[in-house]
């Protein structure tokens, strides 16, 4: 029968030359990783090719001291479809100085009245609560539900739980105009013609096309730092 070695003799001299064998090769790996990680965490985005610049800048929807992340989408889009999960993640993880706002896209008949149910979903639902906006996108794009006038969008509302009395009120209410106003304007003066697209703090413009396989959320957090120089 073997014997137990206790610490100090010679079958766990074994096991410490082992180990401090192991560190040697572990601490030169380590080092390059976080020479690898420091130099990932400094990498910077090219204007012009990852980003573009919106001048004049445009106003947001941010309190001071905050800066605004906006995504700017239609519901037919299938690309706005699949940014979703990006975007999940993305609210996930954003710095506390940020604020993420969504404002529909208003380059057309069809996509105008889109942001009317986005913004009528938004007055329904606005803690997010029911998921109205993910659900919404889940009718048009694996239900393929069309939702392009007003008996299509109460009825849409109603197979959710609200009353036609809530969703009526909602889209004869002024604030569902001035949010209208508000996409539209922005719509028009940042100069964008596709979606989905990224502003942020309303003054640099990104989009995943753009990126050819770069990283969404690193050239957000990227713009957001710029953002506050």
């Amino acid at each position: 029968m073997k014997k137990f070695h206790p610490a100090g003799t010679k079958g766990c001299d074994f096991y410490s030359n082992s180990m401090k064998q192991f560190f040697s090769y572990l601490l030169p790996v380590l080092a390059v990783a976080l020479l690898l990680s420091s130099t990932a965490q400094a990498r910077s985005f090219t204007e012009g090719l990852h980003y573009g610049i919106i001048s004049p800048p445009i106003a947001t929807q941010a309190e001071e001291g905050k800066v605004d992340v906006t995504e700017i989408f239609w519901y037919g889009c299938p690309h706005c479809y699949n940014l979703e999960p990006t975007i999940a993640q993305y609210l996930k993880q954003k710095p506390e100085n940020v604020t993420f706002n969504l404002v529909p896209a208003m380059l057309s008949p069809r996509w105008n009245f889109h942001a009317k149910l986005h913004f009528v979903g938004q007055m329904l639902d606005p803690e997010g609560k029911d998921n109205v906006h993910e659900k919404v996108f889940v009718a048009m794009h694996k239900q393929r539900r069309r939702i392009d006038n007003d008996d299509q969008l109460r009825r849409f509302f109603k197979s959710l739980g609200y009353e036609k009395s809530e969703v009526d009120a909602a889209m004869k209410s002024e604030e569902l105009q001035q949010k209208l106003d508000f996409a539209r304007e922005t719509t028009a003066k940042s100069g964008l013609d596709s979606v989905p697209t990224i502003i942020v703090g309303g003054k640099y413009l990104t989009s995943p096309s753009m990126l050819s396989g770069e990283n969404l959320i690193e050239v957000i957090n990227f713009l957001s730092k710029l953002a506050t120089k």
